[in-house]
């Protein structure tokens, strides 16, 4: 949601307008535990297409977009796009609760299909074509000459293949049996600009976190390491009430478990913390900003404050010793 009303902002709408047509309350946006509904993000594109009278408003804001948090980056660090989009397919869900991706490889054709699984969802044209939107951009950033076959949706329309097709760069079939992008075969093969393992092996256990709802784990810190990967999964900082509310503890009896395994809360945070700021930083391709925001914190400001009390010199001076270094 968050995403897609930046987007709907580089349009021009102003996005607490929308919040307030639509009926979704914009402090809930920034909770990291919230959930937003279905009708709610279709009804955001509704509202959108009445104040700007666009019919393709959904695939406009999704030309739009703009991919982060370590759930896209995930898709992006991975080696190859064949990598990238199995680990996507993996990880949707967490973006979309019902949402099923999956890689279908042909002979000479490889498609990623979209199975929404949710009928609000697949009802919006705008959402799914905001969807398949914006997710070509995010694997557009990582594959820049990414070549495509076509793009086809399962919903009919009856004008707009011709804008379609330049917002996706391909032709677009409507009416189609599935929801897919279709590229040629050889293409799984091609190498991520942004390939980096160090960020894989990171954003791989966040995802992991995310998706582990009911795991047991064999001590206290381990759980409270996995809740905070799950929340930073977020872009939201893990902060001690709200890692106790996930744990179903009380602040108190955190704070005592921890003590009983020789830790502390602080330091569990701290760990987990800039060991995925050290794997961001170690992109040269992540503007400062974005990393920042990854990690929960509302600004670079913020972020420059507490890395200089961590590592005793700037982001921007410890990236360049990483890229000095090899790192």
């Amino acid at each position: 949601m968050l995403d897609l009303l930046a987007a709907l902002a580089q349009l021009g709408l102003d996005p607490d307008e929308l919040c307030h047509a639509a009926g979704v309350d914009p402090q809930a946006l920034g909770k990291p535990d919230s959930r937003i509904p279905t009708e709610q993000f279709v009804g955001i594109l509704v509202e959108a297409e009445r104040r700007r009278q666009d019919p393709l408003i959904g695939m406009h804001a999704g030309e739009h977009s703009e991919p982060r948090g370590p759930v896209a980056y995930l898709l992006m660090s991975h080696g190859s796009l064949a990598d990238g989009l199995r680990a996507m397919s993996r990880v949707a869900a967490l973006a979309v609760d019902r949402i099923r991706v999956e890689l279908d490889i042909g002979l000479e054709t490889a498609s990623v299909l979209f199975h929404p699984h949710d009928p609000t969802f697949e009802s919006s044209p705008h959402a799914v074509e905001y969807l398949l939107a914006a997710i070509l951009r995010l694997i557009r950033r990582a594959y820049p000459d990414l070549e495509l076959c076509e793009v086809d949706f399962r919903h009919a329309r009856i004008s707009g293949a011709e804008e379609a097709a330049r917002v996706f760069g391909a032709p677009v079939r409507f009416a189609a049996a599935d929801n897919r992008i279709v590229f040629p075969g050889h293409e799984l093969q091609k190498p991520s600009r942004l390939g980096n393992p160090l960020v894989t092996d990171q954003l791989t256990k966040l995802a992991t976190a995310l998706a582990a709802e009911v795991t047991p784990f064999a001590s206290l810190e381990d759980r409270v390491a996995q809740t905070a990967r799950a929340l930073l999964a977020s872009g939201v900082r893990p902060h001690r009430a709200v890692v106790a509310r996930r744990l179903g503890m009380s602040q108190r009896s955190l704070q005592r478990g921890l003590e009983a395994e020789r830790t502390t809360f602080r330091a569990v945070q701290e760990s987990v913390v800039w060991e995925l700021v050290e794997a961001l930083l170690s992109d040269s391709t992540l503007k400062l900003d974005a990393v920042a925001r990854s990690v929960g914190f509302g600004d670079q400001a913020a972020f420059s404050k507490a890395f200089r009390r961590w590592k005793g010199c700037t982001p921007a001076r410890y990236r360049a010793q990483l890229a000095a270094s090899g790192g």
